[in-house]
């Protein structure tokens, strides 16, 4: 073999220099991977719709309001209606309408998306946009309010009968578990949301999203 004690492999053999690659999507576009919290996940999904298309299908989403064409995914978490809107922000805001946590005497977590289109990184470029998926703004101030709620009694009896060392210490390993748990349930439902939001982000990206004829 001439290639034989010479160190030399064929070329077919040689290890090719890796490079972060992009997710292609099932409907055909490619999906750069974000890293995010523990309670947001992102992503940016690269579009052969012109960046004006794509900003007048939200904004005639977001004049529309409401859509019961809902994503499989969405519909298996108990999602039955897409809610879109304008925030002040410049974005685009989608909320699943029936996928949330808790309720009754806890507090109620819903979450919701946010879209930002993006300009292309040349003069050729496609246009890209950005998806978040995170708790919504009212989920977190329900949880807030009643951990104080909550919490503010138990502070106020601390302060005035300062209570032992064993008995302060239950009750920080109580509340701590307490807060953990919540937090738990908040990423749970981003994890729930995430799939189906994504696959609504994809049909806007892809020109594909439904939307009733003015």
């Amino acid at each position: 073999m001439p290639l034989a004690g010479h160190g030399l492999r064929p070329t077919a053999l040689r290890r090719r220099a890796s490079r972060p690659q992009l997710k292609r999507d099932p409907l055909g576009g490619r999906r750069d991977q974000r890293e995010g919290t523990i309670f947001i996940r992102s992503a940016v999904l690269e579009s052969q719709v012109l960046q004006t298309e794509l900003i007048d299908t939200l904004r005639r989403a977001a004049a529309m309001g409401d859509t019961h064409r809902v994503t499989d995914q969405l519909k298996a978490e108990g999602a039955d209606t897409l809610h879109f809107d304008l925030p002040n922000d410049g974005g685009f805001r989608i909320t699943p309408v029936g996928l949330e946590s808790g309720g009754g005497r806890s507090p109620r977590l819903a979450v919701q998306a946010r879209l930002r289109i993006l300009s292309g990184l040349g003069p050729d470029s496609q246009a890209r946009v950005e998806i978040e998926v995170g708790l919504t703004r009212g989920s977190w101030a329900r949880l807030l309010l009643w951990l104080a709620l909550f919490a503010g009694p138990c502070i106020a009896s601390v302060v005035q009968q300062p209570p032992s060392f064993g008995s302060f210490f239950l009750f920080a390993g109580f509340a701590c578990v307490f807060i953990g748990v919540w937090l738990l349930r908040a990423r749970a439902l981003v994890a729930r949301a995430w799939p189906g939001l994504l696959a609504v982000a994809q049909r806007v990206v892809t020109g594909s999203l439904y939307l009733p004829a003015a």
